[in-house]
């Protein structure tokens, strides 16, 4: 007869989580990217002490440590399984794993291999990282001279219209993503066509010309995976394909690239509350766009405005936030890197109104007038969101929540009616959690009949979803 798992208990205990509420973490993650789901009950097994299959333990580990803010490893939480060693794993048990110090575009490629043919499971297993650990290993990716030239040896040539037809697809699926967010069947489609550029890359025959591009196909189809996992809620898969990603743009001397996903990682990190790390990897980007494009200079100033809006610094974020908007209005179109087609005036209002909506809760001397304005810069996007769906319906959220703490309850269900509407269409766990908080936050003011309205209508939106 098994022992009870008294570990896995105290795990529990500490995250303030019942057996259900463990399973029902584990089955969001699983199904986030498309992995097979547990059943309810499977939790109460695991306390009376059986051990779950497969890659599942490691889930846990990760969900647990998530809850808890301690990095739990899988043996901290079934003692009697074997220590694995280092060289065992097929994926890193966190996302930073192996990434600090030298590096060559060689092991770079290698690794981002290992990353795209990674099972649904292990992408869901990989902690993320925080602190010196992510920081140092974002920098460590743009800080080594490191220029690759490519030299195709395979006996399968690759020649530049077949290049032209892997960036048209690159950039169709960025769209599709614009439209549908990051679902379990997107991930995997686009870790299949990382997969089959990386192969090209191992196994053609190309000019250093195609090499470069080919680099640069790497580093885009990395950069968005690793967005899609994020906004599917698996952040350590997400900063692993961006440290990765990084590393390669800079190998294709491509410092704008490199500093577009330096500024994802920025901003997942202000996202998950971490302020000083958010700073730390928007500096990195801005230095890293230096010489870049207005546009790509401009990227990187929002997102070290939205870094700074993080760490609560109100007048840090003015000038990062004014810094962006003027370069911004200096762009020349034709001089834009590919990847930032979406990166309008009113996209970097919508960013903008976010960090103001984060500002009026640490500024309480300002918050009525940055409330006022966080509606403002939220309110253009949103209602013109036809273009960029996910983006529209994830401010909606924050515009319903600017609303309310400005005491504005019948914009904030008209805001909210918006966003249920739009839900299902929309595949991305990251809206459906603010979705779930909104919801929240409208059903204490249930007495209202336009607000219990509202709630019903979100509840239905989030059982379609």
């Amino acid at each position: 007869m098994s022992e009870p798992n008294h570990e896995l208990r105290h795990a529990l205990q500490r995250a303030r989580w019942s057996p259900r509420d463990l399973v029902n973490a584990v089955n969001s993650r699983l199904a986030a990217v498309g992995a097979p789901q547990l059943a309810a009950t499977a939790g109460h097994g695991w306390l009376r002490g059986s051990i779950p299959k497969g890659d599942v333990p490691q889930v846990v580990a990760t969900v647990l440590s998530g809850a808890t803010h301690t990095h739990y490893e899988v043996h901290d939480l079934w003692p009697t399984l074997a220590r694995p060693h280092r060289a065992d794993r097929t994926q890193p048990a966190l996302a930073v794993d192996d990434l600090s110090g030298p590096w060559t575009t060689d092991t770079a490629l290698t690794q981002l291999r290992q990353l795209a043919a990674a099972t649904p499971s292990e992408l869901a297993a990989v902690i993320p990282g925080h602190g010196r650990q992510l920081v140092t290993a974002a920098r460590d990716g743009v800080c080594q001279t490191i220029t690759a030239t490519l030299l195709g040896r395979g006996n399968e040539r690759v020649d530049p219209p077949f290049m032209d037809l892997i960036e048209e697809h690159l950039a169709g699926l960025r769209r599709l993503d614009d439209r549908v967010g990051g679902s379990a069947v997107s991930q995997r489609y686009v870790r299949g066509e990382l997969l089959a550029v990386l192969d090209l890359v191992r196994s053609a025959r190309f000019t250093p010309a195609v090499g470069a591009r080919l680099l640069h196909a790497a580093a885009g189809l990395g950069q968005l995976g690793g967005w899609l996992a994020f906004d599917a809620g698996c952040a350590g898969a997400a900063q692993r394909h961006h440290l990765l990603a990084v590393r390669i743009a800079h190998s294709a001397a491509d410092h704008a690239g490199a500093g577009n996903t330096l500024g994802m990682l920025a901003y997942q990190s202000a996202m998950a509350g971490r302020g000083a790390d958010a700073r730390a990897l928007a500096e990195a980007a801005v230095a890293a766009t230096k010489g870049s494009t207005a546009t790509a200079r401009a990227r990187a100033h929002g997102r070290l405005a939205t870094a700074l809006a993080a760490e609560g610094d109100l007048y840090g974020y003015r000038d990062a936030a004014d810094l962006a908007r003027t370069l911004l209005q200096r762009r020349h179109p034709a001089e834009d890197p590919p990847y930032l087609y979406y990166f309008t005036a009113d996209q970097l209002a919508a960013e903008s109104g976010q960090a103001l909506l984060a500002l009026a809760a640490t500024n309480p001397g300002h918050r009525k007038s940055l409330l006022a304005e966080a509606i403002a810069a939220l309110t253009p996007l949103v209602t013109g969101a036809e273009t960029y769906p996910r983006s529209g319906l994830l401010h909606s959220s924050y515009l319903a929540v600017a609303h309310l703490r400005a005491q504005d309850l019948d914009s904030a269900v008209a805001t909210a009616m918006t966003l249920a509407a739009r839900l299902p269409d929309i595949h991305s766990v990251r809206c459906r959690e603010l979705a779930r908080q909104l919801r929240g936050q409208l059903a204490r003011r249930a007495r209202n009949r336009l607000a219990a309205r509202a709630v019903r209508e979100l509840d239905r939106a989030l059982l379609t979803t």
